[in-house]
C-alpha cells in the first residue's frame, strides 16, 4: 500500500499567485480615474440620447395622467415650467457664452430672431 502523500510547503518560498486575484488596476493620473475598479465599461451617452429617453418618460407620465388621478398632471405640468427654464438658460448661454445671435438661435426653433430674444433675452 502506498502512503498518502504528505508534502508540507516551504513557508519561505513565495505564495502562488491566485487565479481570483483581481489585476493590478489601471490609474490614470491624468483624470484621477481608477480603471481598473470599473466593471463595466461606460458607454458615450449623446444628448440625442438624454433627450430621445426623456421624451419617452415624458409621454408615458403623460399617458399616465390620462389614467389615474389629477396629481400626474400636476407633476406633468411642474416639468414643462422646468424645460421651459432650462431651455431659456441654453438659450442666454447660446447667446452670451457661445456668441450665438437671436437669428441663429430661433432659426434652429423654427421661430423669429425677435420671437427668440424677446422669450429669453431679459430672463
Amino acid at each position: 500500500m502506498n502512503a498518502p502523500s504528505t508534502a508540507v510547503a516551504d513557508p519561505a518560498a513565495p505564495a502562488a499567485a491566485v487565479a481570483t486575484d483581481p489585476p493590478e488596476p489601471a490609474y490614470d493620473a491624468a483624470s484621477g480615474v481608477n480603471r481598473g475598479l470599473r466593471k463595466t465599461a461606460r458607454r458615450k451617452v449623446d444628448e440625442d440620447d438624454i433627450a430621445k429617453t426623456a421624451a419617452r418618460l415624458i409621454r408615458n407620465l403623460g399617458v399616465r395622467a390620462g389614467q389615474t388621478d389629477a396629481s400626474v398632471l400636476k407633476d406633468l405640468l411642474a416639468l414643462h415650467e422646468v424645460i421651459d427654464e432650462v431651455a431659456g438658460t441654453a438659450a442666454r448661454a447660446l447667446h452670451d457664452r457661445e456668441g450665438l445671435s437671436w437669428g441663429v438661435i430661433g432659426s434652429e426653433l423654427g421661430i423669429t430672431r425677435q420671437a427668440a430674444r424677446q422669450k429669453w433675452a431679459d430672463a
